[in-house]
């Protein structure tokens, strides 16, 4: 159970960050940080910040990474708006469009159970497997692009549309779900499966929720109480815990 004397530790660029304006956070087997920052990858050891950028790693795409991920042979996958630039403990290597990238701009990176890698852009998703990019786009991806990928226990991909409402791939045909199966939003942000697979969806005006046959059955669009008019809550991502609670961040201008 959660109590009240959990302590938060903040670590900003006075601490050895490259910079304090975070896009998103890779846990490593080790338990090691890795970190997609506004001037480069940063990675923590527990004591440390090593700052990887172009200087010090001229294989980096570039210093604005948008996307970060571990994978389950160490190698770190570091998303920008110019390409994908996989660590692989020494030295980076860029891929792009030329590689078979459907953008360059990538939004996330997930692996998924089976080691594929998948990439989500502003104009589609790639899929890497073995040594292949095979990149996804219209009309099986609706303009806006993919912002998150998460996957189901049956093998399914589900990805959330920029624009375009969840886009679920079962292996051989894409499908959709949008505003006219339930969503309260077509602008996905993030996905999370509970442990009956029902699907909780932050969109940008709140949390919808399917269930283990893809049935919407319930929107939350107010998780965090403000005061009128300012009553919409755009979630930027939801997460389930080892507990089965949801932790949903709430975007308040």
């Amino acid at each position: 159970m959660f109590t009240n004397a959990q302590t938060f530790t903040t670590w900003t660029a006075s601490d050895g960050l490259p910079s304090s304006n975070l896009r998103d956070v890779a846990v490593a087997a080790d338990g090691s940080i890795w970190l997609a920052t506004q001037l480069g990858v940063a990675h923590f050891d527990g004591s440390t910040f090593t700052t990887h950028n172009t200087t010090t790693h001229p294989g980096l795409a570039d210093n604005s990474i948008s996307a970060i991920a571990v994978m389950a042979n160490d190698d770190v996958w570091a998303g920008t708006d110019v390409g994908v630039s996989v660590f692989n403990g020494s030295s980076y290597t860029t891929y792009t469009t030329v590689d078979g990238l459907s953008d360059n701009q990538v939004n996330n990176i997930k692996q998924a159970p089976n080691g594929d890698v998948w990439i989500g852009t502003i104009n589609g998703v790639t899929r890497y497997s073995g040594s292949t990019f095979t990149a996804f786009g219209s009309p099986d991806i609706p303009f806006g692009g993919v912002t998150y990928i998460a996957f189901a226990a049956n093998g399914e991909v589900w990805l959330g549309g920029g624009l375009g409402g969840v886009i679920i791939y079962n292996g051989s045909a894409f499908s959709l779900l949008t505003t006219a199966d339930g969503l309260v939003s077509n602008k996905i942000r993030s996905i999370a499966f509970d442990a009956g697979q029902y699907k909780w969806v932050g969109t940008a005006k709140g949390i919808s929720v399917f269930d283990d046959s893809n049935i919407h059955i319930a929107d939350h669009t107010r998780p965090f109480i403000l005061p009128a008019p300012d009553t919409l809550n755009p979630v930027t991502d939801v997460a389930i815990d080892g507990q089965g609670v949801l932790w949903a961040a709430v975007y308040v201008d």
